[in-house]
């Protein structure tokens, strides 16, 4: 059984890819097309050839339009290589650095709620610091995505025991939806509800890279 920080990875990973993420692509996906055609690799027009290079990196997507947050660091990474002709060095695969990406957003918005329960925000950046030090011996920024996601769940547990209620703490991740008659969502946008096929996605925040 996946535990709650695989769980919230996933989620986080089947997000719609943002606008500014899609033309990101689209621009490497033209540079590579460029440096293809020049070798002599890329005899077809650049739509069919945009559409195999994704699937070589996320097989069963048809475009860019059809990827998730989780495919976006491997076909940009992809889309390089096509361009620059060698991999990008780097110690973690660009999935899991973007997944660690993520989830520090997601820990970085979670602080800024609880801040004031640690005594504002220089208080709550030095007990987060202390956090990754004790229980996985790294700082936010070298920590994975599972040992962010552990760290989150730390702080909010450990902020609730201080005294900070579930909805009166300001913690973005637990205020309940507003339920007014004039202010309530259509069915296309409420909680749980699967657009584009993205089940896994109900619970998950918008991230922008």
């Amino acid at each position: 059984m996946p535990s709650p920080e695989e769980r919230a990875i996933e989620a986080q990973g089947a997000g719609p890819l943002t606008p500014l993420q899609i033309r990101t692509l689209a621009v490497e996906a033209r540079r590579a097309y460029e440096m293809q055609r020049k070798l002599g690799l890329a005899p077809e027009d650049f739509d069919a050839w945009r559409h195999g290079a994704v699937q070589d990196a996320a097989p069963g997507k048809g475009g860019l339009r059809e990827l998730t947050q989780a495919d976006f660091a491997p076909v940009r990474a992809w889309l390089r290589e096509l361009a620059d002709g060698q991999r990008p060095g780097c110690f973690r695969s660009p999935a899991a650095d973007d997944n660690a990406r993520r989830a520090r957003w997601t820990l970085r918005r979670e602080m800024a709620a609880r801040s004031r329960i640690f005594g504002g925000p220089d208080g709550v950046e030095s007990y987060v610091a202390d956090l990754f030090r004790r229980i996985h011996g790294t700082t936010m920024e070298e920590a994975s995505a599972k040992q962010i996601w552990q760290v989150c769940y730390t702080l909010r547990e450990r902020a609730n025991a201080k005294g900070g209620s579930r909805w009166g703490s300001g913690s973005f991740a637990s205020r309940p939806a507003a339920t007014l008659p004039g202010n309530r969502r259509s069915a296309r946008f409420r909680r749980g509800s699967a657009e584009n096929g993205q089940s896994a996605v109900r619970n998950a925040r918008r991230v922008f890279p």
